[in-house]
């Protein structure tokens, strides 16, 4: 199929309409709540850019690795998908290459985000453990 919208994405919209008898289908309300990571070259730290978490996904056991590090202190949270602290880890990181291994095997099988912050930012990675 081709798309106007490049190679990358594909275009799809559904349009229906179902008319039984008059007769409504609704389902109960139920309250949602959204985390929305806005993150663009401008906001991440400087190093954030070599930054890699790996395996993802994977079973818990969890390598951070940076490129280059500003160095000082690394506060490392886990959060589940609604954005509640699931745990808290403070580091004091050495500046440059580096990495850190974090054990999260006995947390549940789901989708997290990890969170990294310092002094210059936080920055947000999509972790998944299964």
């Amino acid at each position: 199929t081709s798309s106007p919208f490049g190679l990358n994405r594909y275009y799809y919209f559904f349009n229906w309409e179902i008319d039984y008898y008059e007769h409504t289908c609704t389902s109960d309300r139920v309250p949602v709540s959204a985390v929305v990571d806005t993150i663009n070259g401008t906001s991440m730290p400087g190093w954030a850019q070599g930054l890699s978490v790996y395996p993802n996904p994977g079973n818990g056991a969890v390598t951070v690795a940076f490129g280059d590090f500003e160095g000082g202190d690394l506060n490392i949270s886990l959060l589940d998908v609604r954005g509640a602290r699931l745990s808290a880890l403070h580091k004091e990181q050495p500046a440059g290459e580096g990495a850190l291994y974090l054990d999260f095997t006995t947390v549940p099988k789901g989708m997290y985000w990890l969170e990294l912050a310092t002094r210059s930012g936080v920055v947000r990675r999509k972790l998944v453990l299964h």
